[in-house]
């Protein structure tokens, strides 16, 4: 996505995204098209590809807008909790947030799963300017801890890594009580996980 400057471009884009969505939601991942979503957003298509190079792009937009959101409630989530709350229960309560945050976002269901399957693992989550990278980067900072300095950047590559794909996993499951205890797995591995870590 190429992304606009102008006040009247960001609404042009924001009404694009919004035309993808209801689109997806009402008929499924396939009827996301250039055109269908030009349709529907009462632009020409041409506007369309002037920030998008196709409908794979409009849906991988769709993704990050969505999920950008979900790690904002997680970092307003993080600024909510006690200076003298633990570390096990900031990582709790932010990845419940997360999580919850998926779960509310039902009806895109079908595109997180399009994208943990064409996607299965992104590298760029480990990247310092990821969303997931400076909220993990917040959350140490909030707890008062310090990874190994020798460790740290290999410490914050295999947890995110290990989360992702785990997070993955839970949400292709189709049934909320199955989710739910994948997740609960989830949690426990990545607790033991830093703990050994911030312990070494």
């Amino acid at each position: 996505m190429r992304q606009p400057t102008q006040k009247r471009a960001r609404e042009r884009v924001r009404q694009m995204l919004a035309a993808a969505r209801a689109l997806l939601e009402e008929e499924g991942l396939d009827s996301v098209t250039t055109t269908r979503v030009a349709e529907r957003a009462g632009v020409p298509v041409g506007s369309v590809y002037q920030y998008f190079d196709d409908a794979g792009d409009l849906l991988a937009a769709l993704h990050s807008e969505v999920t950008g959101r979900i790690t904002d409630f997680c970092f307003a989530r993080l600024q909510e909790l006690p200076a003298s709350t633990s570390w096990q229960r900031i990582l709790r309560e932010v990845l419940e947030t997360y999580w919850q945050g998926l779960e509310e976002e039902a009806a895109l269901r079908p595109l997180f799963s399009h994208f943990i399957r064409s996607h299965p693992y992104g590298p760029q989550i480990t990247q310092p300017e990821s969303q997931l990278g400076r909220l993990f980067d917040e959350a140490l900072v909030r707890a008062g801890l310090r990874l190994p300095q020798a460790r740290a950047e290999a410490i914050k590559i295999t947890f995110l890594s290990m989360l992702s794909i785990l997070t993955d996993t839970g949400l292709l499951a189709d049934d909320a009580a199955r989710r739910k205890a994948l997740r609960a797995e989830a949690l426990r591995v990545a607790e033991l996980y830093l703990d050994d870590a911030l312990s070494a």
